[in-house]
């Protein structure tokens, strides 16, 4: 087993690099940011893996260990953080501001056009009897409040709008925020922003402050139990791109390195040491960090596998449509297969044997109808999109007094702690078609 893995590690380090090589101090070179396609394919398919393995959890409890994979939301939030705010950071260097409307708009084209032709879908499933969905939770879906909604008006259909919410939230606070402090603020303010929402979440677990206010909300879900996650990659990508602080890193990190701080994030999720939360959420993104600077590393080339690739691509439309094929019971997933061995296992209470009987169903239905989405959905609507902001440039450019809704950066001056410019790699537009919210 040692030699076969040596073996396929030896023939993976022999073939082409389609990432970045080693990454020089000055920057990431210009295309994408290496191994970041590979995280976000491991985080859904770690999420479509738990959502699958729900029915079976009751019945067989050695199965436990795939609730794990509600993880994928923690990798995705911390991706968003140490991306979007990778990209902010390039614009400020840049031009020396932020252009919010902008960024707003990209968002818009991104996630709206998908989402609403997914609960467009539910509607219409609602509409025939298949599905119930309240008035209170069609009104927090349109309006990315769904994690302050109390858990009795959830459905399952919908009930993963909760980690959109907090993305959206994300989006909403924080460019403008850093618009309006500045780069050097931003760094030094953060880590109190995370100490302060690690000291609410230990204060209200223990006080239940904010049932008080509004009964029956779920705790985990809530942004203000949520955020730190994404701020933590946010924190990363300012630390990232000091170059004093990623050259250090670059010289450091190994493959070693990374199985090292692997295995920690595994003893973390496992034992559930003290403040074991905060610990995984700021692990996450440096792991994350480590492999973009150090690709060419066995440790990290396996996250550029082509399969990976192409699931990155679908990630959120397969984010969105696997909650509509994988439901918590077997009984309700058997509703879309009318065969009579389909009915005679349910009348045998065969629960594994509907479980294995129907798999390959939900997983073929789950990715040709987000195969469906990305390329009917997803990808006209960003191509109308970057028609729309190069016709909004356009007019920028020939009437400069129109971009007044562009944020300079407060007493920006780019990493005065180093005594040359920074300089970060050129990222290509399709980072802003393919992080995931």
């Amino acid at each position: 087993m040692t030699n076969f893995i040596q073996q396929w590690f030896l023939r993976l380090n022999s073939r082409p690099f389609v990432g970045s090589a080693a990454l020089p101090l000055e920057g990431w070179g210009s295309g994408r940011i290496p191994t970041l396609n590979g995280f976000r394919a491991l985080a859904i398919l770690a999420v479509i893996f738990h959502h699958a393995t729900i029915p079976l959890v009751g019945a067989h409890p050695l199965l436990r260990f795939t609730e794990r994979g509600s993880m994928g939301v923690d990798v995705f939030f911390a991706l968003s953080g140490f991306l979007i705010c990778t990209l902010l950071i390039k614009e400020i260097n840049k031009s020396g501001r932020i252009d919010l409307k902008g960024f707003y708009l990209r968002r818009l084209f991104r996630i709206l056009p998908a989402y609403y032709a997914y609960l467009g879908f539910v509607f219409v499933l609602t509409c025939f009897g298949i599905c119930r969905i309240q008035l209170a939770e069609w009104i927090a879906c349109l309006t990315f409040t769904k994690n302050y909604l109390p858990s009795h008006f959830w459905a399952w259909q919908t009930g993963h709008f909760w980690s959109l919410s907090v993305e959206e939230h994300f989006y909403l606070i924080f460019p403008a925020m850093l618009a309006l402090v500045g780069i050097p603020r931003m760094r030094r303010w953060l880590p109190a922003f995370l100490i302060l929402a690690a000291a609410w979440r230990m204060l209200d677990y223990r006080l239940h402050l904010f049932d008080r206010l509004i009964a029956g909300v779920p705790f985990p879900f809530r942004s203000d139990m949520r955020l730190d996650g994404i701020a933590f990659g946010c924190l990363t990508a300012l630390l990232v791109a000091n170059p004093r602080i990623r050259g250090a890193m670059q010289k450091r990190v190994s493959s070693v390195v990374i199985i090292a701080m692997l295995l920690s994030l595994h003893t973390l999720i496992v034992t559930k040491l003290p403040m074991s939360i905060l610990l995984e959420r700021a692990l996450i993104p440096v792991i994350i960090a480590a492999t973009a600077l150090r690709p060419e590393l066995w440790a990290a080339r396996w996250l550029e596998w082509s399969f990976f690739q192409w699931v990155a691509r679908l990630s959120y439309s397969l984010y969105l449509w696997q909650q509509l094929f994988f439901t918590p019971t077997v009984s309700s997933n058997v509703l879309w297969f009318h065969s009579s061995f389909a009915r005679r296992l349910m009348l045998q209470q065969n629960i594994d044997g509907i479980w294995a009987f129907q798999l390959p169903f939900l997983m073929a239905g789950t990715f040709l109808m987000a195969m469906f989405s990305y390329h009917f959905i997803e990808q006209p609507s960003l191509r109308l999109g970057r028609r729309w902001m190069a016709s909004r440039t356009l007019r920028h450019s020939v009437t400069p007094q129109s971009t007044a809704c562009n944020f300079p950066v407060r007493s920006y001056q780019p990493f005065t702690d180093t005594p040359r410019p920074l300089v970060l790699r050129e990222l290509s537009d399709s980072h802003y078609k393919e992080s995931l919210s």
